[in-house]
């Protein structure tokens, strides 16, 4: 009986152990994450799961009052803006990732068919090789300013992923991922799985320690980090309902909800510009987080072609309000994307010309911005473009890329 009661006791301690040890499996090259256990079992017994429909609270419904400083039009205008833009490529070859003013280039991008990361000072400048530890099968890659995340597809096309600093040291990150992000803060933003539940993690990169920020019982979520908490999107779909909700202090709030639901959110997290499914087609619109008000914009347009600037929101898009997102994401390169530039301080749109006749067919991926430029990658043959700005609107962009 004695020995029954041993047995049964060691078998009790391998089971917690394996329980307690299950959010560890997110490492390090050179071993775990330091005090990760810690760290998720307070957030794991103290945060709340993530259920969008009817547990989490409601965000103040939208009005048609504008805030101050704005116009009292519910639905912005659209017009040609005279002033020279000019379309320019960065690169002749295809790209996994591209972005601007990262790991100290102006210029920065990941080449697809060497894994090599690559970057230069202006358009004029040499090639400079950034980071090592190149890998060819790179599918996507993304910036920070000390770091590369590089995003794999496997066999059974699942993402793994890992991180090359800015000193050459390479981070493998294990476990059960679901899929992983870029954070503020020199940060990764990891969904990674768990029974039937799947947690919101921030990886602090330079530390290495993680902090789980939520649960949720439902899967396929797309994350954005915010000075104003992270916006967790679930993956939008024509015939399923999805929302986005603002996770902050452990605490979820519904932004929207709806079919075909998709958005971006500024990096304060006050504007969201997002898009979806209605009776009268696909439409757009700009949102004031602070106090509700909502802008219906006259152009079509998804969560991964705009970007926020200062006082002002940059997308491609398009004219078609039966644009189908579902069609969109099987066969994205159809659509022929036009520019648009929002003021979002008097709620104008307008439709970018651009002045050295480079209009191919353009699908935008993806796009940054910085002083003088606007960034991007074309879907098209996966290659890095600029466009410049005029001179006397470049002082008023701050880079703001989510």
């Amino acid at each position: 009986m004695k020995r029954a009661y041993t047995i049964a006791g060691i078998l009790l301690i391998i089971i917690a152990v394996a329980f307690l040890l299950f959010f560890q499996s997110v490492t390090k090259k050179s071993g775990a994450i330091k005090n990760n256990l810690k760290k998720v079992e307070v957030f794991k017994n103290s945060a709340p799961k993530a259920d969008p429909f009817g547990k989490l609270t409601d965000s103040v419904k939208p009005s048609n009052t504008p805030p101050n400083n704005t116009s009292d039009k519910t639905a912005v205008n659209t017009n040609d803006i005279e002033i020279p833009y000019e379309l320019k490529q960065v690169h002749n070859l295809s790209v996994s990732g591209f972005d601007l003013d990262k790991m100290g280039k102006r210029f920065i991008w990941l080449e697809s068919n060497s894994g090599q990361t690559y970057g230069k000072d202006s358009l004029k400048s040499s090639v400079v090789n950034i980071a090592k530890n190149p890998k060819a099968d790179v599918f996507e890659a993304w910036f920070a300013d000390t770091f590369v995340l590089r995003e794999y597809v496997n066999n059974d096309f699942t993402p793994s992923y890992d991180i090359v600093t800015n000193k050459n040291e390479l981070i493998k990150l294990n476990g059960d991922i679901e899929r992983c992000f870029l954070g503020l803060q020199e940060s990764v933003l990891c969904i990674v799985k768990n029974q039937d539940d799947v947690g919101f993690l921030r990886i602090d990169v330079q530390k290495g320690e993680n902090t789980l920020l939520y649960t949720s019982s439902l899967s396929k979520w797309y994350l954005q980090d915010t000075e104003n908490g992270v916006f967790a999107m679930q993956l939008p779909s024509e015939n399923k309902e999805s929302a986005i909700v603002q996770i902050k202090n452990g605490n979820a709030k519904i932004i929207e909800k709806g079919y075909a639901l998709n958005g971006k959110v500024s990096k304060d997290g006050k504007f969201l510009i997002y898009s979806k499914k209605t009776k009268g087609g696909y439409k757009s619109y700009l949102k004031y987080l602070e106090n509700g008000v909502l802008y219906e914009l006259p152009f079509q347009t998804v969560y991964d072609k705009c970007v926020f600037q200062s006082q002002k929101l940059y997308c491609a898009g398009f004219l078609d309000s039966q644009f189908s997102l579902d069609e969109y994401m099987l066969n994205g390169s159809k659509y022929n994307d036009e520019f648009f530039v929002v003021n979002i301080n008097d709620i104008n749109a307008e439709k970018i010309k651009i002045s050295n006749d480079k209009q191919g067919n353009f699908d935008i991926k993806n796009p940054t911005a910085t002083e003088g430029y606007l960034g991007f990658i074309n879907k098209t043959d996966s290659k890095p473009w600029v466009i410049t700005l005029p001179k006397d609107t470049q002082n008023d962009v701050k880079n703001d890329n989510i």
